[in-house]
């Protein structure tokens, strides 16, 4: 059984309402990285994280992780540490 979607779905919230869905295979495509998205000029004191913390809560579940670029990729691991 396979799981793909996108980096929108919160993975690790989906997993715990639907067990059912613990054994399939999780692949993930990132498109964007919210870690890394750019600030609107009115918040740039303020960012809403949830956004990025659901990405890597969903990173941290899925069994393979996909980006649509190496720039995205590198900058998603570049925040991360």
């Amino acid at each position: 059984k396979y799981l793909f979607s996108s980096s929108i779905v919160n993975l690790s919230e989906l997993i715990s309402l639907r067990v059912d869905l613990l054994t399939a295979k999780k692949i993930i495509y990132f498109h964007e990285n919210d870690l890394a998205y750019p600030k609107q000029h009115e918040q740039q004191e303020k960012r809403d994280f949830q956004y990025g913390y659901n990405q890597i809560l969903t990173a941290l579940v899925a069994d393979i992780c996909l980006f649509n670029s190496l720039y995205n990729l590198n900058t998603f691991l570049d925040k991360l540490g």
